[in-house]
């Protein structure tokens, strides 16, 4: 067990800044694998730094969400 960390903010840094969850320069992937290997029973917090296409905080919120859960409870 992890005991300390109890929350991830779930957020991808690139070259200019912030960047789509997923996109930039974090192995969000292995992140997440260690963190469920390691029995991790904390929380993950969304951070939207960025609205791609133009949309807004609610959809690339959404779409955050939507990457994690694909990854912690795959089908």
């Amino acid at each position: 067990m992890l005991p300390q960390i109890r929350v991830v903010h779930a957020k991808d840094a690139c070259e200019d800044g912030f960047t789509v969850l997923g996109r930039g320069k974090i192995d969000w992937e292995g992140q997440l694998k260690a963190l469920l290997q390691d029995g991790f029973q904390g929380g993950v917090t969304i951070e939207p730094r960025t609205v791609p296409d133009g949309g807004t905080i609610a959809q690339a919120s959404a779409k955050i969400l939507a990457y994690l859960r694909e990854r912690i409870h795959p089908k």
